[in-house]
């Protein structure tokens, strides 16, 4: 059956209910006292996004390639693993403050953890977040890369001022009619930006 609802935020919408009379009227009492209407929603997980988004950005990760939901959820990985990596740090301080004799490893510790935080805003395609997922996964791959590489952290390559949103990471065409996917929109570009393009794509 469907039902004019008045959601928490003050907003009406008609929505379908199914199951028991007693079910159903659970429900629309949940959803008048803490339901939000489907815009409202909406514009939580825009909010969300965004703030995830401005949080990793503020960290130094800058993630470009991918599509808008695959940078979405990257974003949304990448902001719990620098949550949780100031959560630990703070965490290991605590111990070295607390238990002098702890204090050099700790030391290191957090030395160690800051050289793969640096590596971690250079992982500017969406698929590394996503294929990795889990803060422990992360460190640990990461971890791995920094020892392959003596500790040497690879620098960001410049981004191609085309590349103005999200990008899927393809180039398509032949030259003269390259073009790309900026947010999911078709832009057609010069044969000097796709090289621009591919080179930072190769790069990443």
């Amino acid at each position: 059956m469907k039902y004019d609802i008045k959601f928490s935020c003050g907003h009406e919408e008609t929505i379908e209910l199914f199951g028991k009379g007693s079910e159903r009227e659970r429900k629309i009492a949940y959803y008048e006292e803490y339901g939000v209407c489907s815009e409202c929603y909406r514009k939580h997980l825009e909010d969300v996004a965004k703030h995830n988004a401005d949080f990793c950005n503020d960290q130094g990760l800058v993630i470009t390639i991918g599509s808008s939901a695959q940078v979405r959820e990257a974003y949304k990985i990448a902001a719990n693993f620098f949550t949780e990596f100031d959560r630990a740090v703070k965490e290991t301080e605590g111990v070295a403050s607390e238990h002098p004799e702890e204090a050099e490893r700790a030391h290191k510790d957090i030395d160690h953890g800051f050289a793969v935080k640096a590596l971690a805003t250079t992982k500017t395609k969406a698929d590394f977040w996503i294929d990795n997922q889990y803060v422990a996964g992360i460190f640990k791959v990461l971890s791995k890369e920094l020892k392959a590489n003596n500790g040497i952290i690879p620098s960001v390559p410049c981004k191609p001022d085309v590349i103005t949103g999200s990008w899927n990471g393809r180039i398509y065409g032949k030259a003269g009619k390259y073009r790309i996917y900026i947010d999911g929109k078709e832009t057609f570009i010069t044969d000097e930006q796709a090289e621009e393009c591919r080179k930072y794509g190769e790069n990443r």
